[in-house]
């Protein structure tokens, strides 16, 4: 009770924050132009700047585990291709959908609410590498998901030529946020108070602005057809993956809090930015609200069983 008490107190202000955007929306408190702007911002200023703060700091803490950053860069790169096959069989008839419900499955919530939740379980034991692993798979969700949505596009565009695609990947602030906050950590690069703080603001509009505006655009009517391809995503979200990613890290060798950290890194919930991806890329925005919605509701007890079940072992 202890274990899911902690994960629902984590997790579901994520998801009153969408119900307050679809109130917000419904009351006038707020226009449907904000929701849209939010979204934009979010992508192209807030996240990018949560990414650069979460890494700037990366040189401090105990030593990184390489054995955990390899193993979750590859077992990101099968969940992506799983996932992705797992769209185009299912969904031949509909290719709209596959690019949104291929990021929908493999692409987490881990800077936002992985990492918080593993400093505050783990402690600054594993800190280094959990902040580490932000620098890891953001980067491998963004170009992802950037190939797969331009790929099957849902906006009655022609799909992404390979110019194209590496364009987008080239411009992707999210990218820019993750490799900049990277390097700066890493080279030590003193940063001003007065700019940490501002940047510090700046990644904190993250989490409301992003879930405000999933809520405010979010049209019930337009989501039912979309039901059961979000269903499936985020079941393999936070049930397939984290279980068999995890087990195949046992398989491995890989121990206790190695264990944590991948289990953590694939159960958070799909990732706030998975919406404005969407919409910027021509996705089916939909799907990939719907996608968002329900891995929210579920993780908290995706969560609270993975910790329940790791104490029990004394993993953590």
């Amino acid at each position: 009770m202890e274990n899911l008490l902690f994960s629902l107190g984590q997790v579901v202000p994520f998801s009153l924050l969408i119900v307050l955007g679809q109130l917000f929306r419904r009351f006038g408190v707020l226009p449907e132009t904000f929701f849209k702007g939010a979204s934009s911002f979010v992508f192209r200023v807030a996240l990018p700047a949560n990414l650069f703060y979460s890494l700037c700091g990366i040189h401090q803490g105990p030593g990184i585990d390489k054995t955990v950053l390899l193993y979750i860069t590859l077992s990101t790169l099968a969940s992506f291709f799983l996932s992705w096959g797992a769209g185009e069989l299912l969904y031949r008839k509909r290719p709209e959908w596959i690019g949104a419900f291929t990021q929908g499955a493999f692409r987490g919530n881990y800077a936002i609410l992985g990492l918080p939740l593993i400093l505050a379980v783990a402690g600054e034991a594993v800190g280094a590498t959990a902040a580490l692993i932000v620098a890891v798979v953001i980067p491998m969700y963004s170009i992802l998901s950037t190939i797969v949505l331009m790929a099957r596009r849902g906006d009655g565009r022609e799909n992404g030529s390979l110019a194209g695609v590496l364009l987008n990947i080239a411009v992707n602030p999210l990218i820019w946020g993750a490799v900049l906050g990277l390097v700066w950590g890493l080279l030590t690069l003193p940063l001003p108070p007065v700019l940490l703080k501002t940047v510090g603001y700046l990644s904190q509009c993250t989490t409301p602005m992003g879930l405000l505006s999933v809520g405010g655009i979010f049209e019930w009517r337009v989501a039912r057809e979309r039901i059961r391809p979000a269903l499936w995503a985020g079941a393999l979200k936070i049930l397939v993956f984290p279980v068999l990613m995890t087990w195949a890290a046992y398989l491995l060798g890989l121990r206790e809090l190695q264990l944590f950290l991948v289990f953590m890194t694939f159960v958070t919930p799909t990732s706030v930015s998975s919406y404005p991806m969407a919409v910027e890329l021509g996705g089916d925005a939909p799907l990939a609200a719907n996608v968002l919605i329900l891995t929210t509701l579920g993780a908290s007890f995706a969560i609270a069983a993975g910790i329940y079940l790791m104490r029990l072992w004394g993993w953590v």
